[in-house]
């Protein structure tokens, strides 16, 4: 019986990760159709804005959850301390955004109204975003599932009804979108387990958060920064026309990085399973996997490489047609990322999170020496060749860390 339920909880977990995933895709393409390439890359812009604001939220409050509610699961008060503590970390963060979106600075250059606007559309991302996680932590998934086909459903919703009636100012597309969040927020509140206001763990508990949330924190920012740093910047010294170009082929390339995800979750815990009976054959495993799932992957980068002109019109429309170079810059970046997976999953199953965190260290550094120089001379051809020196950067110091240790994936 336990056997049928942990495959049947599987199910739901891989359901729910193609709802999510390719709902998001789907809300992303339907958006670069209703807005202007400019509108689409000032939501690029606050899309940026919310991911720095959900790592400093997932390192703080769910990460820790994640890692600790096992411990106490024993502790019935626990998961209120995680729900109140990212409530009152949201509300400060939306607090704060909104003082300084007063600013005369920020207002002279922000479009009317759309900064306080979209705290509406940010505090439902946030909070649907504890949810779906903290009831996967719980054991949960299908609490997660219902979390997000209602999330997904109301906002597709929302987009279709505006598809249909064209023409909105994109302050008023957020706040819609930001209410569409609330059936999914309120469900979310429901279902959670419920407990007193105030326990006397909860000391015990935000030390163990501060302590563990402070490395995760600080690895988050990096990792976001590392990430992002060049397609932010592509929208401050190019324009936010760049940006939406460069986030609408992102947002194409996204379902790769859910099928690499897909991947990491099936293919780590069996290799770090026989890395610790024998190194040797988990390095087997390694190259084995990535031989047999490659060249499905690398034909689809071809084939995006060479229609690029034709993927980018499908996707975003005509509009979008001038920037068909971003894809095939694009192919070329996901091959050297599907060349490199077999060392990070190495990386990861030995647990050499110092190394890891220094190959991003690397990374950041160089997007900060380099973007300014990069994006100046070369545009968003600069901001492809800074994104793959990043992971050539990483993958490289991986790597050498790996041969270091006798562990030679590449020769």
């Amino acid at each position: 019986m336990r056997r049928i339920i942990k495959i049947s909880s599987h199910k739901v977990v891989l359901a729910d990760q193609a709802v999510f995933s390719g709902g998001s895709f789907v809300l992303s393409l339907a958006l670069a159709q209703l807005l202007s390439i400019s509108d689409f890359g000032l939501f690029s812009a606050l899309v940026l804005g919310s991911y720095l604001v959900m790592s400093i939220a997932n390192a703080v409050v769910i990460q820790p959850f994640q890692v600790l509610v096992s411990t106490f699961s024993d502790q019935k008060d626990y998961p209120v301390f995680a729900l109140l503590g990212h409530s009152i970390l949201v509300f400060t963060i939306l607090g704060l955004l909104l003082l300084i979106s007063r600013l005369p600075f920020f207002q002279e250059y922000l479009p009317d109204s759309i900064s306080a606007v979209s705290l509406t559309w940010l505090g439902g991302f946030l909070f649907q975003d504890f949810f779906r996680k903290a009831f996967l932590a719980m054991g949960k998934p299908w609490l997660t599932l219902i979390t997000d086909v209602l999330a997904i459903g109301f906002q597709l919703c929302t987009i279709g009804y505006f598809l249909l009636h064209p023409g909105i100012a994109l302050p008023v597309l957020l706040f819609w979108l930001g209410m569409a969040y609330i059936p999914s927020v309120l469900t979310g509140f429901l279902l959670f387990p419920k407990m007193e206001i105030c326990s006397r763990n909860w000391s015990g508990y935000l030390r163990l958060h501060l302590s563990q949330g402070g490395w995760m924190l600080l690895t988050a920012l990096l990792q976001w920064g590392s990430n992002n740093l060049f397609t932010v910047a592509s929208g401050v010294y190019i324009g936010v026309e760049a940006l939406g170009a460069f986030r609408l082929v992102q947002s194409l390339f996204g379902i790769l990085n859910m099928i690499f995800q897909t991947f990491e979750n099936h293919l780590l815990p069996e290799a770090t399973r026989l890395f610790h009976s024998s190194a040797e054959q988990s390095k087997a495993y390694l190259k084995a996997s990535f031989k047999q799932t490659s060249l499905p992957l690398l034909l689809a980068l071809v084939f995006l490489f060479l229609f690029s002109k034709e993927v980018i019109v499908l996707a975003g429309g005509q509009k979008f047609e001038v920037y068909h170079y971003v894809v095939k810059g694009m192919s070329i970046l996901y091959g050297i990322i599907l060349i490199g997976y077999p060392v990070r999953l190495a990386i990861r199953m030995m647990t050499l999170n110092q190394i890891f965190f220094t190959g991003y260290l690397f990374s950041f550094a160089f997007s900060l020496l380099s973007f300014q120089f990069l994006l100046g001379q070369f545009q968003l051809w600069g901001a492809l060749a800074g994104l793959l020196f990043n992971q050539l950067i990483m993958l490289i110091f991986w790597n050498h860390s790996l041969t270091k240790r006798q562990f030679i994936l590449w020769k």
